[in-house]
């Protein structure tokens, strides 16, 4: 089982609004949805968190491939969601949609 999501800081300056930070970001928050759904996190008040997902991914929704992409990139969101609600997650789910979320928005990390 992975620990965490390293997330390079290069060009992040935090509260400075640009794309580097929300891509930080995207990758900050499904660390934390992991660490709710894997590291006996409270799953009940997992709204917030993918909501802040969301919120993210709509600031560097400007890619070229979001088009293509944005409907798998949601449904993988609510799956994840709903799977989380009802206890059934797997590291798998997790996994996919942080993968999609990396081709389409090019996010740069190392996992450990």
């Amino acid at each position: 089982m992975m620990k965490k999501i390293n997330i390079p800081t290069d060009n992040v300056v935090i509260g400075s609004n640009t794309i580097e930070e929300h891509k930080f970001q995207v990758l900050n928050f499904m660390n934390m949805i992991y660490d709710i759904a894997f590291n006996n996190g409270n799953r009940n008040n997992i709204n917030p968190w993918i909501n802040n997902l969301k919120y993210e991914i709509s600031w560097v929704r400007w890619n070229k491939y979001y088009t293509t992409y944005g409907f798998r990139i949601e449904h993988h969101i609510e799956i994840l969601r709903t799977k989380l609600i009802t206890n059934q997650i797997k590291e798998k789910d997790w996994k996919d949609l942080l993968e999609v979320l990396a081709k389409v928005f090019d996010l740069k990390y190392t996992l450990n």
